[in-house]
């Protein structure tokens, strides 16, 4: 048997409310759970050091270097087979926040890809733009140019 490690002291404190209580807002939460742990103290060796760092070769990273290089391709294929590269910003409409976000627009075959930042291997958001309709936003006067792209799927707002 191997023991990894010493003995620990945990203090735990669990607090349940009563929501019927007079002074007990009803956002308050149910259960209230205090966990307090001052240290831990592991017994490493060298024998058990050398087994946790053989540890890695028990699994098989093939399938995500493969991955890896496939969204490479997928990325070189993109950057030339691309129409343009634009500096735009995008507001998603599921986000709370509702604010504008940078992004590198690239405009290759039917597709807007939109990539976070320039060394990303996947774009954060593609859009379909074989028979959109591109109509200038004259209502948003956050930026000079405002574009509303709207396809089957979906309609997209981006600024430049």
């Amino acid at each position: 048997m191997i023991t990894l490690m010493n003995d620990t002291k945990l203090l735990l404190s669990l607090k349940i409310l009563n929501k019927n209580a007079q002074n007990v807002k009803s956002e308050d939460p149910e259960i209230d759970v205090l966990l307090n742990l001052d240290s831990i103290n592991f017994n490493v060796d060298s024998d058990m050091l050398k087994h946790l760092i053989d540890i890695q070769y028990c699994f098989d990273f093939k399938q995500e270097k493969e991955f890896h290089e496939y969204l490479e391709n997928e990325k070189q294929l993109i950057m030339k087979n691309s129409d343009g590269l634009f500096k735009v910003y995008y507001r998603d409409p599921f986000d709370i926040s509702s604010e504008w976000n940078q992004y590198i627009m690239v405009c290759s075959g039917f597709y807007l890809y939109f990539f976070k930042n320039p060394t990303d291997l996947e774009a954060t958001k593609n859009v379909f733009i074989k028979k959109a309709s591109i109509k200038q936003d004259k209502e948003n006067y956050d930026f000079p140019y405002v574009l509303k792209i709207k396809n089957k799927y979906e309609e997209v707002v981006i600024a430049m």
